[in-house]
């Protein structure tokens, strides 16, 4: 409808959509670069066609999308739903369809148990190289789902070239290359939301120069090598981006390795630690994140605002590490809870609300 139409989004922190996806576009040409997109209801991501492109209307000009250097984590499950949605949803959402060229470059995909990627109506090609995908809430990522999708060709044209892939992971393309599968990335601290690759993380030198097309099917001047990070949890000032620095191959995922950082969180002794809720207020689901300093018999407890207990989240001795448990509040009334953590000498508790 808009010939030449350009959606360009970079250095951004989209965070925790109310109801819906976080960011949409039906642009002719999409350039997402190095945004911060986390907490969507349903989609982190929704590239799909212009209203009135499919349903027997004439074909519309192809559309394509260059995503590159982004991180994109599920923090927010829908309502009666147990799993986290799908991150992204490309091609189409039944009113109007792409028939389009992707391209998914040094990102980092936090994610739940549906497949991170929702093929949907008419697309032409998929490419993903140097990303790094990770499962927070168990182990093993769906890749892709392409039972919805049609392609223009009539064929899947899929391409992708060292992947960072968590361990038992399922639906990962048979064309992708250099594939490298583990079972932890290497974050400076994850429970804390530091994704950046720590001193040896599998990440580090381990993408490609050369990101994967399909043979023919080229993306359109595409952007690489990513000159710059997205920004971590909060907007940056204008012309404050950070630049990705050079450190020989370059790294897998949205950020490149910085020597001056610190080491993996699993090569630091631990120290006992309650961290807020999240969401917060939330309805009617929350996570509770913890640290163990040392084996421990662990409670975690939610009280009301008259003290009375109201659930025991973990009653048990825990190993060294950091845990993450689910508190469903359906059955309880709206208004002020707390959550209370003993562990031998270690007692914190954090405020938390239920909001109907």
């Amino acid at each position: 409808h808009n010939p030449g139409s350009v959606f360009r989004m970079q250095f951004c922190y989209i965070h925790d959509g109310a109801g819906g996806n976080n960011v949409k576009s039906r642009a002719e040409r999409n350039e997402l670069y190095y945004n911060w997109i986390e907490g969507a209801y349903y989609h982190e991501l929704e590239l799909v066609g212009p209203d009135g492109g499919d349903g027997g209307n004439p074909r519309l000009k192809r559309e394509d999308s260059d995503v590159l250097g982004n991180v994109f984590w599920k923090k927010t499950k829908p309502a009666g739903d147990p799993d986290y949605f799908n991150v992204a949803r490309i091609g189409g959402d039944g009113t109007g369809e792409s028939h389009g060229r992707y391209r998914f470059v040094n990102n980092t995909f936090l994610c739940g148990a549906r497949p991170v990627f929702r093929m949907f109506d008419s697309l032409e090609s998929v490419e993903m190289s140097n990303n790094v995908f990770y499962r927070i809430d168990g182990n093993g990522v769906q890749i892709m789902r392409t039972v919805e999708a049609l392609w223009t060709t009539g064929a899947e044209l899929i391409a992708g070239r060292n992947n960072w892939i968590q361990t038992g992971s399922t639906q990962v393309p048979a064309e992708w290359t250099g594939n490298i599968f583990g079972d932890d990335p290497g974050f400076i601290d994850l429970l804390h939301g530091d994704v950046r690759p720590a001193a040896g993380s599998p990440l580090v030198n381990a993408g490609t120069s050369s990101p994967a097309s399909s043979p023919g099917y080229a993306f359109p001047s595409p952007l690489f090598p990513p000159a710059f990070t997205p920004p971590e949890h909060e907007l940056p000032a204008p012309g404050t981006g950070a630049m990705r620095p050079v450190n020989g191959v370059i790294d897998i995922g949205a950020f490149e390795f910085d020597p001056s950082l610190g080491v993996h969180q699993s090569d630091k002794p631990f120290a006992f630690g309650l961290a807020q809720n999240y969401p917060n207020p939330f309805n009617p689901a929350t996570s509770v994140s913890f640290v163990i300093g040392h084996s421990s018999l662990v409670t975690l407890k939610v009280y009301d605002v008259l003290g009375r207990e109201v659930a025991v989240l973990v009653d048990e001795v825990k190993a060294p590490g950091e845990y993450a448990v689910r508190w469903d509040g359906s059955q309880h009334a709206s208004g002020v809870y707390f959550c209370r953590m003993t562990a031998g000498a270690f007692v914190s508790t954090r405020k938390m609300v239920l909001s109907r």
